[in-house]
């Protein structure tokens, strides 16, 4: 038997092994920092789409959007305006949060990401970074906000 060869296949196995087990330890830490900063990205997320439909009704002088909490774990959204037919149900759920409208389109799903600054966003698949609950809020109530013209 090549004793060199056994030597440098052993040496590189234990390696691949550490460096494994250094992988999946940092793979749990960091779904256990999203299930622990999901709630409160969620929050943020909330508030945020409550107080633009509270500011925006405001502003225009008359209801245009409802907000409806649903449970803590959902919201709907429903433009009230003439020609505004759409209903928004935003969900989320442990590390993820998604919208849809009750027909099902449009529709997104984000993961709860951890940013290189340590903050927590909303993010998509392939995408490196999260994004602030408002932005994600914007394009939730521009959703539920069209007017459709017969």
């Amino acid at each position: 038997m090549d004793d060199k060869w056994i030597q440098e296949t052993a040496a590189r196995v234990k390696q691949d092994i550490e460096t494994k087990k250094a992988k999946d330890a940092k793979a749990v830490e960091k779904q256990k920092l999203k299930k622990e900063l999901g709630p409160g990205v969620w929050n943020e997320l909330k508030d945020w789409l409550k107080d633009a439909c509270r500011d925006l009704n405001a502003a225009v002088g008359t209801e245009v959007v409802q907000y409806t909490l649903v449970n803590e774990n959902e919201v709907s959204l429903s433009g009230k305006a003439d020609g505004m037919h759409r209903t928004m149900i935003v969900k989320f759920d442990s590390a993820t949060v998604e919208y849809s409208s009750r027909s099902g389109d449009p529709s997104r799903k984000f993961e709860i990401a951890i940013n290189s600054d340590g903050s927590a966003g909303l993010g998509e698949r392939g995408l490196p970074f999260g994004r602030k609950p408002a932005d994600v809020g914007k394009e939730i109530m521009k959703n539920a906000l069209e007017v459709v013209s017969y």
